[in-house]
């Protein structure tokens, strides 16, 4: 039995593996049951969800889909999120904008569309 809560439209359901997928409300599978992990909640206000496989290199990276399952953000990342309203700022840090770490520790801020956000050069 799924527990888990709809949110906009869609909810989590797993495999018999435990992958995880998403359902919607006539508990349809609309998106394959095919990520390790997809972000507690689901689905966002702006249809996006955090959800994360296992690579080649056997690792787990996470990435971005939006509630059709295309890959907004490339699932190739350390770390994957959204800024909420107390990281919000009237910089780079805009409220719904995706923000990733990658494996090497380098922030990447990508707009709700995946388009990846020029930061700045570092000083020297």
């Amino acid at each position: 039995m799924n527990e888990s809560i709809f949110k906009n439209g869609l909810r989590t359901a797993k495999d018999n593996k435990g992958h995880v997928g998403f359902e919607n409300e006539k508990g349809e599978l609309v998106i394959p049951c095919q990520y390790e992990w997809a972000r507690d909640g689901g689905f966002n206000e702006d249809g996006l969800c955090a959800v994360a496989q296992i690579s080649e290199n056997n690792e787990l990276v996470m990435g971005v889909i939006d509630k059709t399952g295309k890959v907004v953000v490339p699932i190739i990342y350390d770390d994957a999120g959204f800024i909420g309203d107390e990281e919000a700022d009237d910089g780079y840090c805009k409220k719904g904008r995706i923000v990733t770490k990658t494996i090497e520790g380098k922030i990447l801020i990508f707009e709700k569309d995946g388009t990846e956000v020029e930061l700045p050069k570092p000083h020297k």
